[in-house]
């Protein structure tokens, strides 16, 4: 004990560490080891501890070959393991056993350490006889274990397969019995199938072929008709480097309609508005192949965290343009030293982009979109570089520049000038995206346009106002307008915020760029009033009005208003539709569950809603909601032509003196406007107390009539007694026979609108907004003044072009009409004078029309100031022609022109013209059925011709002769046909021709008054210079074919009136398509389908050979890819009375294999 704690035992260890390789030293500290473990056992587990085992075991390993040393080493482990069984066990484990072994195998002939070797053996043996059976239990035991558990194992899997044998023997009694129940239906069912496929199994089978399984369950197809698919595709149908493309035109003319099945768009996946899954998607754009650098990552990642903004302000959820951006390829532009320069930033929506570059846009493909919004915003953030702004040589008037959209074979290039407003803001307006061949054509088409600019309009350098603006900038301000580089038209010009291009939502809601008069009149709060004269803009100002106050409405939430509802109305249906598609809802009044003509609704947010009427509608719906309609049938309806031609010859009769003074068309005017239609009768108001009585809703008396100011009524004393007397009887005449017109109908409105239950059966809207208001009466502007429970309208119009007869509208009347029944006069009309349509050529002709107007017939038309028009351009042409003269020029494959007539002289100009042109055809349009139409170049044929003696008579005198007494007494329908001349002449754009089949009167004394307004018109100089190509006539006949879907349902039966109209029209696309030649094939073809179509959906369906004829009509159209029309037939076979005559399973077939996919397509 002494020796261990005075250290000897780490001593010995370290002798044994420090002289491994003596024996002697090994051999006496194995002796001094044995000594200490035998003198006192509790040495034993410290000699171990230490390390002593060990180092005996190391030493027999070293020196075998040292018997001594052996010795005292198995001395040493007999005393360390006697009596230990942890030690013995450690021994073992150590190696001392096999040291051992090793000993007595090597010095077998040492007796004394055989002796002691086998004396340390015998002490280890014990421990190696209970490792044995340590063993053995173990082992037992994991045998028992390992039985249980196979034992445990089998019982499971038995009950398991007994479990699944019993499952599956039912699931196969199931299977059987259902197959003994299919097999059993499918016998009931299989002559009603063999029916079935009978009928309908080439449509099946077309329609597997037509319509792919993945296309139905991936594709959400709107509702559109076949011209709408194909305006929807690729395909530009007006190009302007037509010549150099006519291959590719022609064959994207021919694969139009297989391109507008195919049209799919696939985006990647968006973004949130945090930038989040940026990363996401560059790895997706990795995996094509493109590099996307850190700094594009980073901007696209900050912009996208502002995001919430505009999609707050524009309603757009998801922007899926802007995915692709961060997979933008730029490896073409990098390289050292391209940037050169960087500009100041300017705002992403002081962008702005032409009609064609807009128009570039929307039919260009995803990866196009992305590289062109990538383009727009490098040169947002200021980078100017060769690649994005190469300044072009060859402009004499603008800076121009282009951008390198990409570098491929295409080699696409965005054509653009910097601009700056007067606010200061920097921008960018993008005149075209072009091929890099079409470039210097492109600039010769901008100079071009500003050399026609009046000297006037053209704008000036940016440094003009501001001393260190850049020169090559343009000063772009509110008045200025530029003139459209392929036309004479002024260029449409949209603010294109780069947020609003990425959306799809928004792209169709682009604010087109108005002038400073425009936005006064839109942002003008209350009533508005807005004149001007045709192509002024006041339908853009009454569109751009409605938009900016539902945006006010959304802006500033009232509670008092949860909802705002906008309500316009106009007498076209075309009108309505052109401002529906102004508001961003391009199908207008063509909506596929609205029956013709009744109208277009839209929930354009959550809290605003627009609707869309026609007068006729507004008018017929309020009767309706009154209880009104029984008592105005249709066939007692009188308008002016009966009036004049049946009536009024009758009513005449039975006077005292069996004649009247007046002309017919006073006497409906007076009745129309004054004794029937003004504001006293409406309001029962007498002008002596200057208040309101009992007479309200009704005909004026005779005192109060004679009263009315002179500036009101254009007639005598005597006139007006004359008139009211003519009024008198011609009411006698209604009464006896129950005949009604307009006017009665209103007024008996207006009377149940003054019972106490009749404002609450009135619907209302919060506002009203009306278009060509110079053709409505007193009466009517009442009506829809009651309908606006805010008490505020928005009324645009030019008395100008009032050419309904009966109407004489004056604005000072309509401020009249809110003083009465409001309480609030609007200010006076606000004026628009900039002339968007025409040229100078054209307005100053139709100033001469005005000009008349003023003299013959004051007080007719409000004396405005003329038309500004932008650029200069031909004066109108006329001529006397023969009728072969004309049908030669209109016989023309080439010739481009619309024809315009009086639309009484319709039917007699086609049967002359066909005549002459045998089976070609041309298109002729009434004056007043093309209001609201403007074309390129006009026609306007026979005019004077059609006039009947006495008229020619009065136009001979007005012409010759100074302004005289009376003149407008004695001759008023001359005012009607002033109004309808200017309307036919301000309908040309390019170019007017005023053409006579005959010498008369009236036309040579017109030629002669008009002066050198209007030129003399030779055979040789005619329209023929200005063609149309292929393409714009395929464009053509897709908008005739339009005007018939606006007279025609979807579904249900056609009425004959509209089923008239509507394949007038399609004649008329049909006429077009075949001047379009090979090109054009293809839509003619849908257009004779689409005829059968609506004679089909009049005649309806009553028989099997019915269904049977329906059948192949409908596998037609599905060969067309007019899967609209399709649909229509088959929803009339369904809802027919002879369908569901059928068994439940014949329509359930019926149901499945074709209205189900039609739906789905459609």
């Amino acid at each position: 004990g002494k020796i261990i704690a005075a250290g000897g035992l780490k001593r010995i260890m370290t002798a044994m560490d420090t002289h491994t390789g003596h024996p002697q030293v090994q051999e006496q500290a194995c002796s001094a080891l044995s000594g200490l473990a035998r003198s006192n056992n509790d040495n034993q587990g410290k000699i171990v501890e230490v390390g002593g085992l060990k180092r005996i075991v190391r030493a027999m390993d070293t020196h075998k070959e040292h018997p001594s040393m052996h010795l005292q080493a198995c001395s040493a482990l007999h005393d360390l393991a006697f009596d230990n069984a942890q030690n013995q066990e450690k021994i073992v484990v150590a190696g001392g056993l096999r040291c051992i072994v090793a000993a007595m195998d090597t010095h077998k002939e040492d007796v004394l350490l055989q002796d002691v070797a086998g004396k340390t053996l015998k002490v280890l043996q014990l421990c190696i006889e209970a490792a044995e059976r340590t063993k053995e239990e173990k082992a037992k035991k994991k045998k028992d274990e390992t039985k249980e558990r196979k034992e445990a194992e089998k019982k499971r899997r038995h009950e398991e397969d007994t479990q699944q044998r019993r499952k599956a023997e039912e699931q196969r009694q199931g299977r059987e019995d259902q197959e003994k129940q299919r097999k059993a239906q499918h016998t009931k069912h299989q002559h009603e199938e063999q029916v079935f496929m009978n009928v309908w199994g080439s449509v099946v089978e077309l329609l597997k072929t037509h319509v792919p399984l993945h296309l139905v369950a991936e594709t959400s197809w709107g509702r559109q008709s076949w011209m709408e698919a194909i305006k929807k595709t690729q395909f530009d149908f007006i190009k302007p480097f037509e010549e150099e493309e006519e291959d590719e035109t022609y064959a994207k003319v021919v694969h139009a309609q297989q391109d507008a099945l195919d049209a799919h768009m696939s985006w990647l996946p968006a973004p949130d508005l945090a930038g989040n899954n940026i990363t996401q998607t560059m790895a997706v754009a990795g995996t094509g192949g493109l590099d996307v650098d850190t700094a594009t990552v980073s901007h696209l990642a900050s912009s996208w965290k502002n995001l919430d903004t505009a999609v707050a302000a524009h309603g757009a959820a998801h922007l899926p343009i802007l995915q692709p951006l961060v997979a933008l390829d730029d490896r073409k532009e990098g390289g050292e030293g391209q940037r050169t320069d960087v500009i100041d930033l300017f705002q992403p929506e002081s962008i702005k982009l032409s009609s064609e570059a807009l128009k570039w846009y929307t039919q260009a493909d995803t990866r196009q979109k992305a590289l062109f919004l990538r383009r727009l915003q490098q040169l947002a953030r200021g980078e100017r570089s060769r690649i994005l702004s190469k300044r072009l040589v060859g402009s004499k008037n603008y800076a121009i520049f282009e951008t390198y959209l990409d570098q491929a074979h295409t080699a696409q290039r965005i054509i653009f000038t910097e601009t700056r407003e007067r606010n200061g803001l920097h921008g960018l307006l993008v005149w075209f995206v072009a091929k890099h061949k079409h470039v210097s054509k492109c600039i010769d088409l901008i100079d071009s346009s500003n050399g026609r600019l009046n000297p006037k309009k053209r704008p000036a350098s940016a440094r003009s106002l501001f001393v260190q603006a850049n020169n090559e900038e343009m000063l772009l301000d509110d008045h200025i307008v530029l003139l459209d580089p392929a036309a004479n038209t002024p260029l449409k010009i949209y603010n294109a915020d780069i947020r609003m291009l990425g959306s799809e939502e928004s792209l169709g809601k682009l604010p087109l760029r108005l002038t400073s008069d425009e936005k006064a009149i839109i942002t003008m709060p209350g009533t508005v009033l807005v004149l001007g004269r045709s192509g002024t803009g006041k339908t853009i100002c009454l569109a751009s009005k409605m938009a900016y106050d539902r945006q006010q409405h959304q802006d500033n939430f009232n509670l008092d208003v949860p909802h705002m509802s906008q309500l316009f109305v106009a007498h076209s249906p075309r009108i309505c539709r052109m401002v529906g598609t102004l508001q961003g809802f391009p199908d207008g009044l063509a909506s596929a569950d609205s029956e013709a003509h009744s109208g277009y609704d839209a929930d354009t947010a959550g809290t605003t809603s627009m609707h869309l009427r026609t007068l006729d509608q507004v008018v017929s719906d309020a009767a309706d909601a009154l209880g009104l309609t029984e008592q105005f049938d249709a066939v007692s309806r009188v308008d002016y032509t009966r009036f004049k031609l049946e009536i009024f010859p009758r009513a005449v009769k039975s006077l005292k003196t069996h004649t009247c003074a007046l002309d017919a068309l006073v006497v409906w005017t007076a009745m129309r406007s004054f004794i029937k239609g003004s504001v006293e009768a409406v309001c029962g108001i007498d002008q002596t107390l200057k208040c309101a009585h009992a007479r309200q809703g009704r005909a004026l008396d005779n005192v109060t009539f004679i009263g009315l100011g002179e500036d009101r009524v254009r007639l005598t004393q005597w006139q007006r007694c004359a008139a009211f007397e003519a009024f008198e009887a011609v009411q006698h005449v209604y009464t006896n026979e129950r005949l009604w017109d307009d006017c009665d109908r209103l007024l008996a409105i207006h009377r149940a609108l003054q019972t106490p239950r009749g404002p609450g059966l009135l619907r209302t809207f919060y506002k009203v907004y009306v278009d060509e208001v110079q053709d409505l009466t007193n009466a009517e502007l009442a009506l829809l003044l009651h309908m606006s429970s805010s008490g505020t309208m928005f009324l645009a119009g030019d008395p100008a072009q009032s050419v309904v007869e009966g109407v004489d509208f004056r604005f000072e009347e309509v401020r009249s009409i809110f003083h009465y029944l409001v309480g609030k006069v609007p200010q006076k009309p606000s004026t628009l004078h900039l002339n968007f349509r025409s040229h100078t050529g054209i307005l100053e002709a139709a100033d001469v029309i005005l000009e008349w107007l003023f003299r013959f017939f004051p007080g007719s038309v409000k004396l405005l100031p003329k038309d500004d028009g932008l650029c200069k351009g031909p004066r109108p042409a006329m001529g006397v022609w023969g009728m072969a003269k004309l049908a030669k020029l209109l016989g023309s494959p080439e010739s481009g022109v619309v024809v315009l007539t009086p639309d009484h002289n319709i039917g007699a100009l086609n049967r002359a013209l066909a005549e002459h042109l045998g089976n070609a055809t041309v298109t002729v349009l009434g004056i007043r059925e093309a209001k609201g139409l403007d074309f390129a170049e006009v026609l306007l044929v026979d005019f004077f011709k059609c006039l009947d003696v006495q008229q020619h008579k009065s136009w001979k005198k007005m012409l010759q002769s100074s302004p005289s007494v009376g003149f407008q007494d004695a001759h008023p329908e001359v005012e009607t046909q002033l109004k309808l001349l200017y309307t036919g002449m301000t309908r040309a754009q390019r170019r007017l021709n005023l053409i006579e089949t005959g010498p008369s009167k009236a036309a040579s004394s017109f030629l002669r008054a008009a002066g050198n307004q209007v030129t003399e018109l030779s055979f040789n100089s005619t329209i023929e210079t200005n063609l149309l190509t292929p393409d714009e006539w395929v464009g053509r006949g897709l908008a005739f074919a339009w005007e018939a879907s606006e007279h025609t349902s979807r579904a249900g039966g056609v009425r004959e009136q509209d089923l008239t109209v509507a394949l007038t029209w399609l004649n008329r696309s049909i006429e077009c398509f075949r001047k379009a030649a090979n090109v054009g094939v293809a839509y003619e073809c849908k257009a004779h389908v689409h005829m059968e179509v609506l004679r089909f959906l009049h005649k309806g369906i009553q028989t099997k050979d019915d269904e049977v004829k329906m059948v192949q009509l409908v596998k037609t159209c599905i060969t067309e890819g007019m899967w609209l029309e399709a649909d229509s037939l088959v929803s009339l076979l369904v809802s027919s009375s002879y369908h569901r005559q059928q068994s439940e399973f014949y329509q359930s077939l019926l149901l499945q294999n074709v209205q189900t996919v039609l739906s789905t397509k459609t």
